[in-house]
């Protein structure tokens, strides 16, 4: 087999391989922090959009440079360049460059044979990854339970009752940092507002309206049913899927919980949309 023909099959399998991957995180990332609007319109560009469009853009490009080597491996390599002006860290940069030069230069030098097949089979791993992951987590979303009271509400979890803030600045629909999620329960109207802890998260998490049964063991959040992004405890419609926690791991990190029930720390000062808080006080 000649060589030209190696580096073809090679450039081709890893090809696969990356386009299976990010077709998995997108389709994934999609239904866990995304899809959380009202339009079913809005949802679904915007999984095109910020989750799969990589996914998407390295398919396109990998299906012209199969049929079209030499301008392929352009549109590759102008893709590299574009990343280093596009990532802010050296690591990214590194990361995204040189394996998307290897991609210019794998199909500019490489030879493909069987042209048809590879283009097809490229487009079909996508659709399925796509497919067999995004019509489950589908029906899933769409049959959250939503009762669209987000008022002041009275949780009784596994061996704990809590008082939860409306929405508002005591339940706010995008995020903010540790301290200012921290602040604004303290100053919360009323007495004895408070971030929770994990334990009165944990315990007081639900599944179709009823709890979960949840516990922490070891420092791990145990289940009985796995929980979800539902009301009484949260907004589906929301963009927050974390909880900020009063509990710090240390001086820089705090700990916050997912809808999902999974206990992570994230830095004090991030601010990301989907990192959002609720205030407690007890009955």
């Amino acid at each position: 087999m000649k060589k030209k023909s190696i580096l073809g099959w090679i450039t081709s399998v890893i090809c696969i391989i990356i386009i299976s991957v990010w077709s998995y995180w997108g389709i994934g990332e999609a239904f866990h922090e995304g899809w959380f609007h009202i339009s079913f319109w809005q949802n679904l560009s915007l999984t095109f959009i910020q989750y799969l469009s990589v996914p998407i853009i390295f398919l396109v490009v990998s299906l012209i440079a199969i049929n079209f080597r030499r301008l392929g491996a352009g549109l590759f390599l102008a893709l590299s360049i574009f990343s280093i002006f596009f990532f802010d860290s050296p690591s990214g940069r590194f990361l995204i460059f040189i394996p998307l030069l290897l991609f210019a230069l794998g199909f500019y030098f490489g030879e493909f044979k069987y042209k048809k097949i590879i283009a097809i089979s490229f487009v079909v791993i996508f659709l399925l990854i796509i497919l067999s992951i995004g019509i489950p987590q589908f029906i899933k979303v769409e049959n959250r339970f939503n009762d669209n009271n987000f008022g002041l509400r009275i949780i009784k979890g596994n061996d704990v009752t809590l008082n939860w803030a409306a929405q508002g600045i005591g339940f706010p629909l995008d995020g903010t940092d540790w301290k200012t999620a921290k602040d604004n329960c303290a100053n919360l109207e009323g007495d004895n507002w408070r971030l929770p802890t994990r334990e009165e998260i944990v315990r007081s998490m639900t599944r179709k309206n009823k709890n979960a049964g949840g516990s922490i063991v070891n420092g791990i959040a145990q289940y009985e049913i796995r929980p979800d992004k539902e009301t009484p405890l949260w907004n589906p419609n929301s963009q927050v899927i974390y909880y900020w926690t009063s509990e710090s791991k240390n001086e820089q990190r705090a700990y916050l919980v997912a809808y999902n029930g999974y206990i992570l720390d994230r830095s004090k000062t991030s601010t990301p949309n989907y990192q959002g808080y609720r205030c407690v006080k007890d009955i």
